[in-house]
């Protein structure tokens, strides 16, 4: 049977998908890195993005703030959830601010103090 309007997806859901597809579209735009993969269950980062052959993670999170210092604090806990990972590989973060429109995105070595 199908419905015969779209079932509905929770707000949070939203949020994170549109994120998703913003943040790889900067992604492409400003950088040379490449999407490869999906991450594993406790990689720490959502996707495996390569960079002039070099692997690194990608982790992506979308707000519907208005306020400028939760996007900030949130970019610093996902650089830490980034730095965290198992691979001890470096990356990208994306944070996503859509009631601000803007998008934070920056890169961090996997040797960086968190």
């Amino acid at each position: 049977m199908v419905p015969p309007i779209p079932l509905a997806a929770q707000l949070e859901y939203i949020t994170e998908a549109a994120a998703c597809g913003l943040a790889l579209a900067a992604l492409s735009h400003l950088t040379a890195a490449v999407l490869v993969d999906v991450a594993d269950r406790g990689d720490r980062y959502d996707y495996i993005v390569e960079v002039n052959g070099v692997q690194c993670g990608l982790e992506i999170s979308g707000s519907q703030t208005l306020e400028k210092r939760v996007l900030r604090e949130r970019h610093e806990q996902k650089i830490e959830q980034l730095l965290d990972n198992p691979q001890h590989w470096g990356g990208f973060v994306a944070i996503v601010g859509f009631m601000r429109r803007e998008i934070i995105l920056s890169y961090h070595d996997a040797g960086e103090a968190t």
